[in-house]
């Protein structure tokens, strides 16, 4: 998973994640940071942002097929 963060966050760090698919389905897992990049902000210039990649860990068989059948949705609508 990618997210865009403003703290910098090192590898290997333990993220919580709660991903909202819709009003009444919550997936709630945690991460680990496997990647980083460091990129000015856009807006302003002057602060930084990171761009995190996250590796799914602590996640329920159930809530990862879940969000697996909404990415292979999604991609299908490309």
């Amino acid at each position: 998973m990618r997210i865009i963060v403003e703290d910098n966050l090192s590898l290997g760090t333990v993220v919580g994640i709660d991903i909202f698919l819709d009003s009444d389905t919550i997936i709630k897992c945690k991460g680990k940071v496997v990647w980083q990049l460091t990129n000015k902000n856009p807006l302003t210039e002057k602060d930084m942002l990171f761009d995190v990649g996250l590796e799914f860990i602590d996640i329920k068989d159930a809530d990862r097929k879940t969000l697996k059948e909404v990415v292979d949705r999604l991609l299908k609508e490309r």
